[in-house]
């Protein structure tokens, strides 16, 4: 879906709003298609216009984005939150990231902090957008070209 395209509503189906120049959150895009539960959730390119926009509304920098977000049943999550979320579209024993909630989040937003600050290290940085796969395509709102 390009931005040109009618908008989705936001409480329709899961948003995950990421930064597609990233390799990690690429990557994490990747693997959650890979180990998801089922199609449930949409994929929002922050360098999109709705993804500018979601990013903006939820006090998020599209320019430069300390966190992804994960929109759910009128919810958003961020951080580990967003993680702990997201973790409920996963097969087992993915699924089991959710127990992270017995952590303090104070402590689990740190260490997340702390992936997000290094994870162009990590995994660099990209000059443009993954193309998703044509079977999943239709899941996706990615910039203009």
């Amino acid at each position: 879906m390009r931005d040109s395209e009618p908008l989705m509503k936001t409480d329709e189906q899961a948003i995950w709003l990421y930064d597609g120049l990233c390799g990690f959150c690429s990557w994490s895009v990747r693997f959650l298609l890979a180990h998801e539960v089922g199609p449930s959730s949409r994929f929002v390119a922050i360098q999109s216009g709705l993804g500018r926009q979601l990013a903006t509304d939820h006090d998020i920098d599209p320019d430069e984005p300390s966190t992804f977000l994960f929109l759910e049943q009128g919810r958003a999550y961020q951080k580990s939150d967003g993680l702990i979320a997201l973790a409920r579209h996963l097969r087992w024993p993915w699924r089991a990231m959710g127990g992270m909630r017995v952590i303090p989040r104070s402590l689990r937003d740190r260490l997340y902090d702390t992936l997000a600050r290094n994870r162009f290290r990590i995994m660099g940085r990209k000059q443009s957008c993954d193309l998703p796969p044509p079977h999943v395509r239709a899941r996706f709102v990615l910039p203009d070209s």
